[in-house]
């Protein structure tokens, strides 16, 4: 993909980026790989989510520490989303909270 010259900072027609891609499904060496290019740890979506909610949202707690490690909050209210915890609070995800806090 690098190669053919992708951009690591392009997204798709849902506006989700590869940082987003990756966090999502716990591929948590490629967000390293991803992070060391030079990728936003604050990079939104379409809906203002960034990888750390989609990471959070899903469970992946490896990824969510490694975004965090990296300057990703969980506190951080966007401007069409709610912070990361809170929404994920509402919607009833809540059992992996202190793993996400550490």
């Amino acid at each position: 993909m690098l190669k053919r010259g992708t951009s690591v900072h392009s997204t798709d027609n849902n506006d989700w980026s590869p940082l987003k891609k990756v966090s999502l499904n716990d591929h948590v060496e490629f967000v390293r790989f991803l992070l060391n290019l030079g990728v936003s740890v604050e990079i939104t979506d379409k809906d203002d989510r960034t990888p750390l909610r989609a990471a959070v949202g899903n469970g992946q707690v490896e990824v969510s520490r490694e975004l965090r490690s990296n300057g990703g909050s969980v506190n951080i209210a966007r401007k069409r989303d709610l912070a990361t915890l809170l929404a994920e609070a509402d919607s009833g995800n809540v059992e992996d909270f202190p793993e996400f806090l550490k």
